[in-house]
C-alpha cells in the first residue's frame, strides 16, 4: 500500500520529457500489477491527505504537465501541500 502511494507520487512528479521518453509505458505496466480496489484505496488516501488535486485546464501557475494516472478518469497533479 505504501509502495503504491509512493508510485503515485513519483508518477505525478515526473517531467514531461521523462513521460514521453519511456516512463509512461513502464508506469502503466506497474499499475496493472495491482488490483483496482487497492489502487483506488491508495489514491483516495493521497487525496485525503491533500497530496494531490485535480488539474484544471485553465490553471497557469506551476509546471504544466499533461498526464493522467492510468486508473483515474481525470487528470491530477501534486498539490501545494505536497510541495510544502
Amino acid at each position: 500500500f505504501l509502495v503504491l502511494q509512493n508510485l503515485i507520487q513519483s508518477t505525478l512528479a515526473l517531467s514531461d520529457s521523462q513521460m514521453k521518453s519511456y516512463q509512461s509505458f513502464q508506469t502503466f505496466r506497474l499499475y496493472r500489477e495491482y488490483k483496482d480496489h487497492v489502487l483506488v484505496k491508495a489514491f483516495m488516501e493521497c487525496q485525503k491527505r491533500s497530496l494531490v488535486n485535480r488539474r484544471r485546464v485553465n490553471h497557469t501557475l506551476g509546471p504544466k504537465k499533461n498526464r493522467a494516472l492510468p486508473f483515474v478518469p481525470m487528470s491530477y497533479q501534486l498539490s501545494q501541500t505536497y510541495y510544502r
